[in-house]
């Protein structure tokens, strides 16, 4: 798939210069929005090289990127080359403010877009927002020390505009320590992602307003309605919007991908795993998950083989058999093997596939990996599986009760 951005700045209104800027290359499949900091000291320089050094490092990989978008390179690639463009950006901003007392820094939100996957890298305030089939989603999250503050549950979420930290960055470029965030999303037909400097989010408090103007057919004209929204709304920073629309005419075997990813994505949505889950963390959970594929009439795990971790299934069916005669069938967003995710486990039936199907599977080593970047959130997930459990063990030990098939692979 294709992908097409347009964007537009304004130094807004209490401004006298722009230290917002913004890059779209539709052949790169690169586009990005920096937010730079230090006023006349340098925050548009740190802006510009920033997006600049990002450009540089993505065209340096462009093999990649290539090769990613006919399938030939792992997703991973991907991401690994997005985190190196960030390093290398924090780097040339680090080093051009050496000289000065406070350095230089700037947020940095970029989406880059190879065949129907895109990657997300993102360090501070500038936001990126995804509209999918009428819904907004917001996949950034803001590293400021009062999000921080709400995400931990010290404040509220309302309070974080107004909260004193609410400008307080967390991760800059610039900054050598910065860790910015980095995942996977499977991209639709149709799909229209927003990125933009705070600039603009500080007056959005609608998000059924920005998706009916992100939804509008006339791409070219939405960033500057949306600057124009800010600006009149008080203007009180520079005004940053860029637009990416993912090509809407696919071809049949595009429908037939996006098909597939639609799928998957209602299966994991129904699943224990990711209810009531933002996109964007249904994202980070399936870049630390491995998709497998299973051909009719195959044995995806045996009776006592080791469960390697919690499988969901995502398409098809598939057949459970137990050694004393108990059967049942797993359907999409049923799981089994949760419990291998917390100690060793041996599966206490046969799964075959009755069709061709898909599972996608956490392993203790995935969970672990995102527990180190989101504790919080493996958290969830940690509490989920004891639940599971928890509810299984119920389930199976309740006189006359038939048990789900999960139960035979707890």
């Amino acid at each position: 798939m294709q992908a097409r951005g347009v964007g537009l700045a304004d130094v807004g209104r209490k401004r006298s210069n722009n230290e917002d800027c913004w890059l779209a290359d539709d052949q790169l499949g690169l586009y990005a929005v920096s937010d730079g900091m230090g006023g006349h000291r340098g925050g548009e320089v740190a802006s510009r090289t920033a997006i600049g050094e990002l450009a540089s490092a993505l065209r340096a990989g462009r093999d990649v990127l290539e090769r990613a978008s006919d399938g030939t390179a792992k997703p991973k690639e991907v991401q690994a080359l997005v985190r190196t463009a960030f390093r290398q950006a924090t780097q040339a901003v680090y080093d051009l403010g050496g000289s000065q007392k406070d350095g230089m820094g700037c947020t940095l939100t970029a989406l880059v877009v190879t065949g129907h996957r895109g990657v997300v890298g993102h360090a501070g305030d500038s936001r990126l927002y995804l509209l999918r089939e009428g819904e907004l989603h917001q996949l950034s999250r803001d590293h400021t020390l009062a999000a921080e503050l709400a995400r931990k549950g010290a404040i509220e979420a309302d309070d974080v505009k107004k909260h004193p930290y609410g400008h307080v960055l967390t991760q800059t470029v610039g900054r050598l320590e910065c860790q910015p965030d980095v995942f996977g999303i499977e991209l639709l037909p149709g799909d229209r992602a927003l990125l933009c400097s705070d600039g603009f989010s500080n007056y959005m408090s609608v998000p059924e307003w920005l998706a009916g103007k992100l939804g509008e057919e006339d791409l070219d004209g939405i960033p500057e309605e949306l600057v124009r929204f800010a600006y009149d709304a008080g203007g009180g920073d520079n005004i940053t919007t860029l637009v990416v629309g993912v090509e809407a005419e696919p071809t049949d075997a595009q429908r037939q991908a996006a098909e597939a990813i639609r799928a998957k994505l209602k299966a994991l949505g129904g699943s224990f795993l990711c209810e009531r889950m933002s996109l964007a963390r249904q994202a980070l959970l399936i870049n630390h998950c491995t998709l497998r594929e299973h051909a009719p009439g195959k044995v995806a795990v045996a009776q006592g083989q080791p469960l390697t971790g919690l499988s969901v299934v995502v398409g098809g069916v598939f057949e459970v058999r137990a050694a004393d005669g108990s059967a049942g069938r797993l359907l999409p967003g049923d799981h089994f093997g949760a419990s291998a995710l917390v100690s060793p486990r041996a599966a206490r039936a046969t799964v075959t596939a009755r069709d061709a199907a898909r599972t996608l599977t956490l392993t203790p080593a995935g969970l672990q990996a995102l527990t180190r970047i989101r504790p919080r959130l493996g958290a969830i997930f940690f509490r989920r599986v004891a639940r599971v459990l928890a509810e299984g063990l119920d389930a199976a030990t309740q006189t006359g009760a038939q048990p789900p098939a999960s139960c035979f692979l707890p």
